[in-house]
Formats: C-alpha cells, structure tokens, sequence
C-alpha cells in the first residue's frame, strides 16, 4: 500500500492539473493532484484506474479530457490507437491499416511500440513518429491519412528485437497548436565501444506534415519537454 510496485509511465494532464502514473505491477493509473503533490508530506491518492484486463502492456497513453484516454495498442497487428474511459472499459479504437508501405508494424514480440504518437490540443489530428523509420505521419481520428513525409535520412527498417544493429530514429514528441517536434538519433543506439548514442537533433514539422526546422542540440538528450507558457523546449542530458 502507498507504494509504486513497478514504475512505467507517466503522463501529465495540465488543464486539470493532474499526473497519471502507470504502475505495471499493480496494473493500475494512479491519478496524483500536482497540488497535492506539492503541498501534502507522503501524499498518494486514492483514485485509480485498471488497467485493461486484456492489455499486458501499455507503453504510451494520454488524457485527453477528465473521462477518456488514448493508448497505442502494439499487441494486435496492424496496430490501434484505443480509447478507454475512467473504469478502464475500451470505448473505442483507430485501426492503422492504411498507413504508408514503409511504415512497418512488424514488432518481432518486442515489448516497445514501433511508433510515438500524440493528439493535436485542439483539432482532430493525431501525428505518428516511427521509432526506427525516419517517417511522420498525420490521421484523423477515424484514422485517415492527412498527411506523411519521410526523411531526411530516407532510413526504412523492420523492426526487429533481436537485431541490437538497427538503427533507432525517433525517441520522444511533443505538439502544440502549431508544431510537432521529434528527438530525433538516426543512429544505432550503442557504437562499437557499446557505449550510447544519445539524440543530438529535434525535427519540426507543422501539422500539415512540412518540415520547419532542424534543431541541432549542443548536448545530446534522453528526453525533452515542451513548456509552452515561457515558450522553451526543456532538455535532460
């Protein structure tokens, strides 16, 4: 009790200032209140929600308002992006069927999802960063394509658990009204000495799927963050 048996994933809802925390071993989101957080010695809350029965793994997922979430769903071929509610009863999901060729899904029972994703804040689009394939694709959520455009590496690979030689290209997203930015590696992820190699570069693309910018990073990143309200991108090195 009062524990995090397995710590996963963890998700932040800011209109409602709460975080969203997957703990795998008890299969359970636990919501936190952020002030609560702040404000109340060895808080943990009370309020949680299970996970899926069905579902073993849910590597990615978002509020998207105070009664649904979205997940990425890797278990099924081709892939889902699903939507559960505060019970933790799937409502509904977005089959991935029509995606580009080169957008493969072919996971070879690896436990990560070949694809990031995330929702527009405010219009119905939803971009997808392939992990291992420098390729961005944009759909509805009736999982129509709108947009797709790969490069600038041109890189398409199957992706293979067992191969520790294929090359990793999207490790993180975040959107906002304008812009999708992707930490982007383009590389293995350990040269020859086994030692990583960690992103140096964020592409920007604007939600009609056109490339902007090409950020170069002075220090390579494990993660980054958006913080619109002081208009700046938060890196961890």
């Amino acid at each position: 009790p009062n524990e995090i048996s397995n710590p996963f994933f963890a998700a932040i809802d800011n209109n409602n200032r709460t975080l969203w925390f997957l703990d795998m071993g008890k299969q359970v989101f636990f919501k936190f209140y952020i002030d609560s957080l702040m404000t109340i010695p060895n808080y943990f809350p009370s309020t949680y929600i299970p996970v899926p029965p069905e579902k073993f793994a849910i590597t990615q997922y978002y509020p998207l308002n105070n009664n649904i979430f979205s997940y990425s769903d890797f278990s099924v071929s081709p892939p889902m992006i699903s939507f559960m509610n505060m019970q933790g009863v799937i409502k509904d999901s977005i089959l991935l069927n029509d995606l580009p060729a080169n957008f493969h899904h072919n996971q070879n029972r690896a436990f990560i999802n070949t694809f990031l994703y995330q929702h527009h804040p405010s219009e119905d689009k939803i971009v997808l960063l392939h992990r291992f394939c420098d390729i961005m694709v944009i759909i509805n959520e009736k999982g129509n394509v709108l947009a797709s455009r790969q490069g600038p590496d041109m890189i398409t690979q199957i992706p293979d658990a067992t191969n520790r030689h294929q090359i990793s290209t999207y490790d993180a997203i975040e959107v906002d009204e304008n812009f999708i930015y992707g930490l982007y590696r383009g590389t293995k992820v350990f040269n020859e000495n086994f030692q990583v190699n960690y992103p140096t570069s964020i592409h920007v693309f604007n939600w009609n799927g056109e490339p902007v910018a090409r950020l170069i990073l002075e220090q390579p990143l494990t993660e980054f963050a958006l913080d619109t309200k002081n208009n700046r991108l938060l890196g961890f090195s």
